[in-house]
């Protein structure tokens, strides 16, 4: 278990970690720098689901999802036969909502935001253009936002997939 964070003598029941969801973590950045990529599988940096409030002081709305990670591409030919994936996680949902144990908390929470979707770009080894012979799938989609007692969260931004022309 976690130890819990008290701040000017608060109680555990009443730490910041239970009233809020916790943001998602991001998906990194990746740099590939080869001759020639051949991807057959599932490349993934994506980011993380925010979490949900817990516990029964939980008032308030999910945690952000994570954006998506960046893949950037340095290879003179470039053949993606499966998957590249950096999308955004999904937003945490909110909780509670109504008086609690004494507390009159009587807010409606929101839903997390979803995470932007991350960024690919292609580019050859000296920085021209690159031999694409297939780009494969690439999902650089937002995360959508998370359930909420008074609205959704807002879905994240898309990415971007980036070639160097």
């Amino acid at each position: 278990p976690q130890a819990a964070a008290y701040s000017g003598g608060g109680s555990p029941a009443c730490s910041s970690a239970t009233l809020s969801g916790v943001g998602g973590a991001g998906g990194g950045i990746v740099r590939v720098i080869a001759p020639v990529l051949t991807n057959q599988g599932l490349l993934s940096a994506d980011g993380a689901a925010g979490e949900s409030p817990h516990g029964s002081y939980a008032q308030f709305g999910g945690g952000g999802g994570g954006g998506g990670g960046s893949w950037v591409f340095f290879v003179d030919r470039f053949d993606n036969r499966a998957s590249i994936s950096c999308i955004g996680g999904v937003g945490g949902a909110s909780a509670g909502g109504g008086a609690s144990a004494g507390v009159g908390i009587l807010s409606s929470p929101g839903g997390g935001g979803g995470g932007g979707g991350g960024r690919v770009f292609i580019a050859s080894t000296d920085g021209g253009t690159p031999d694409i012979v297939t780009l494969g799938n690439v999902f650089v989609g937002g995360g959508l936002g998370g359930a909420g007692l008074s609205a959704a969260g807002a879905r994240g931004d898309d990415g971007y997939v980036f070639t160097h022309p």
